[in-house]
């Protein structure tokens, strides 16, 4: 029997301050110096304690792409019983934001990349948020919009060249209904956005994308919003159990790496 868990692949969908740059488990994201603070993981698969920089959380992705899928009225009780408090969903679907409301569990919505495209209109990202968010904001808590999926790793030109006016549109409607600071606008990316990871020191985007990058970056340093990262620790994992050890795959504390060339750990 399938779940509603979106994939068994170990993913964790990792969001990081935008004014600094450098991650945490030698993920690395342009030239800025400062260290970056990890803030939530949301793993898909399985559940996992998170240490943000005061307080532990919890979050998981709840897909709903599979047969034999459970009601949300039930995934929500489970969730309250493993003391989950974060989730994403991959699209704005009402009965789940309705189910989840008063649950005391926030939610990023995603949108899929098949509709940014329609959301660089500005009067549609209104309606959009008029229709897919402000009915259930009175008792679901929505801290973040996820516009697209992943759309760097691709090759399409175009879809990437709308991303980021999606996004501007999305926070101007934020603005105009007065929401500026309570909702962050932002899109998920995997690590194949990197030519180099390794030491984080070294790190740089590829070269291909600098340009996307570079406004990407300043849209979200200017509304604070945090880069979200798609990471799949368990491949690293598989890839070399030898030297990429468990604990450090299902994020719990570890003696840490030391990049060789900032000292940092």
């Amino acid at each position: 029997m399938k779940t509603g868990v979106r994939g068994f692949s170990g993913q964790a969908m990792v969001l990081l301050k935008s004014n600094s740059m450098r991650w945490q488990r030698s993920c690395f994201v342009g030239e800025a110096k400062a260290a970056a603070l990890l803030m939530v993981v949301l793993l898909s698969g399985a559940v996992f304690p998170v240490a943000t920089s005061s307080t532990g959380s919890l979050g998981i992705n709840y897909g709903m792409v599979a047969n034999n899928l459970p009601p949300p009225t039930e995934v929500a009780r489970l969730f309250r019983s493993m003391a989950i408090t974060k989730t994403r969903i991959y699209s704005a679907n009402s009965y789940v934001l309705e189910v989840f409301g008063n649950t005391g569990i926030s939610f990023i919505v995603g949108i899929g990349n098949e509709d940014v495209a329609s959301l660089t209109d500005p009067t549609s990202a209104f309606n959009w948020f008029k229709q897919n968010i402000l009915p259930y904001l009175s008792s679901t808590h929505i801290t973040g919009i996820a516009v697209g999926n992943e759309i760097f790793s691709g090759n399409d030109t175009e879809l990437m060249s709308q991303v980021l006016l999606a996004m501007q549109s999305l926070q101007s409607a934020l603005v105009s209904l007065g929401m500026e600071g309570k909702i962050i606008i932002s899109t998920p990316h995997s690590l194949a956005i990197l030519s180099n990871s390794y030491p984080p020191s070294a790190g740089a985007f590829q070269p291909s994308l600098a340009s996307y990058m570079t406004t990407l970056l300043q849209f979200l340093s200017q509304t604070g919003a945090p880069f979200m990262v798609n990471t799949y620790p368990y491949f690293a994992y598989k890839n070399n159990p030898a030297s990429v050890s468990l604990d450090y795959v299902l994020f719990r504390s570890t003696v840490g790496v030391t990049d060789p060339n900032s000292r940092l750990q």
